[in-house]
């Protein structure tokens, strides 16, 4: 029996340029942030940091908290960022839409999160 997993899958001109898959919600999105990161420059798009999409807490940071404000479940990026976990599945959807907006792609997907 396959194990169902979740898929995020960035879409540009109809194509799929790549797929991050795992068996957790979590896994596709940090491997979605660590790639905007390394090849795409991702820090430099939401700058300044810490990257707070909402009013109160960071979401990408150098550093696991902003003044009183600590992220719950830090995750350790590439290049010394760390990304907050404690989101639900549909605030990790919109980060990731969120984050998508500033490049040309399209988000689609797949697997458990339907």
């Amino acid at each position: 029996m396959t194990q169902e997993l979740y898929g995020i899958r960035l879409i540009e001109e109809g194509d799929v340029r790549i797929e991050f898959q795992g068996p957790r919600q979590v896994d596709p999105f940090v491997d979605l942030v660590n790639h905007l990161l390394s090849e795409y420059n991702l820090e430099s798009k939401i700058q300044p940091l810490p990257y707070i999409p909402g009013t109160m807490r960071p979401i990408i940071h150098d550093q696991t908290s902003h003044g009183e404000r600590k992220m719950k479940q830090p995750r350790e990026l590439v290049n010394g960022y760390y990304l907050e976990l404690n989101l639900s599945a549909e605030q990790k959807q919109r980060e990731v839409e969120r984050l998508v907006r500033n490049f040309a792609f399209e988000v689609q997907y797949t697997g458990k999160w339907d």
